[in-house]
């Protein structure tokens, strides 16, 4: 066991077959819900998810976040894609009055007891534009945050990387989980663009951390929202504290603080594990 120097969170997803257009991109077909192989995961901290997107939300996770299909009879007509609410897929289950298949969405939508996904009024909205409710954003995309912001949905693995691809970000977007502004209670997976920082530093501001994004297959970090998730507490759908990590097999993965020469283990028993090359990189390790 030895220390190093800085990190953050992580997480990888599932996908299911199908390919989708990505709204605002005339004539592109882009592969939205495309089937990936898994992948061997660490020794020790199994990541069963392949070469899809890091990100922090891991596939049990995605299915709690994203609970279905528009379409009863097409599982790929989830949130991120497009056209699921389109006439050749869509159920059409939006009951405003007035709409046609170009103004709805499918999206996650509050229930008095768990969320379910509907078609619903879309907007025009896309990446990180200001909204006020799902209906400013673009089918696809979500309306996440305070002040509102769309961002795409990652229910399936290859969303982020997709988007990525497209805005020449590529390996930078990560599935993170987020509130819905106009229901802050109603959590959902979108693509966050990671803003790069040096872990342990506390240089992300007011009730920000930095954090690294995959910690098992990546050296990137992003400043992300302080959590309330304690060390050795479950981080499946929540942030952790401060300073840091999301580590261990997907399903249940717990937060744990993050150390190096500078920043020892305040637990008694504990030691600095900097064992994953990720860690190795970054000269950092976590608390065990």
């Amino acid at each position: 066991m030895t220390s190093f120097g800085s990190l953050a969170t992580s997480f990888v997803l599932f996908g299911l077959a199908g390919c989708a257009v990505l709204p605002g991109v005339a004539d592109d077909t882009i592969c939205l819900n495309c089937a990936t192989a898994d992948a061997a995961g660490d020794a020790t901290f199994t990541a069963d998810g392949g070469a899809g997107e890091a990100g922090m939300v891991p596939p049990g996770a995605r299915s709690l976040l994203c609970p279905g299909s528009c379409n009863p009879q097409n599982a790929k007509d989830t949130p991120d894609n497009p056209a699921a609410c389109a006439k050749d897929g869509g159920t059409y289950a939006y009951d405003g009055g007035g709409s046609t298949a170009g103004d709805l969405a499918c999206r996650v939508v509050p229930t008095t007891s768990s969320p379910v996904v509907d078609c619903t009024a879309a907007g025009s909205h896309f990446d990180g534009a200001s909204c006020n409710s799902g209906a400013d954003c673009a089918p696809g995309y979500e309306c996440v945050g305070t002040p509102g912001a769309c961002h795409h949905y990652c229910c399936d693995e290859t969303a982020c990387t997709t988007l990525g691809q497209y805005l020449n970000e590529p390996g930078r977007f990560f599935c993170d989980v987020q509130s819905e502004t106009a229901s802050p209670s109603t959590k959902v997976p979108v693509c966050m663009l990671a803003q790069p920082c040096d872990l342990l530093q506390n240089l992300c501001g007011d009730g920000m951390t930095c954090t690294l994004v995959d910690p098992l297959n990546s050296d990137v970090t992003s400043c992300v929202a302080v959590g309330t998730a304690k060390e050795g507490g479950s981080c499946e759908v929540d942030h952790c504290g401060a300073n840091m990590v999301c580590f261990g097999p997907i399903g249940s993965r717990t937060c744990h603080q993050l150390c190096d020469l500078s920043h020892a283990c305040a637990s008694y028993g504990q030691s600095c594990n900097t064992q994953w090359p990720s860690l190795q990189k970054l000269q950092v390790g976590i608390c065990q």
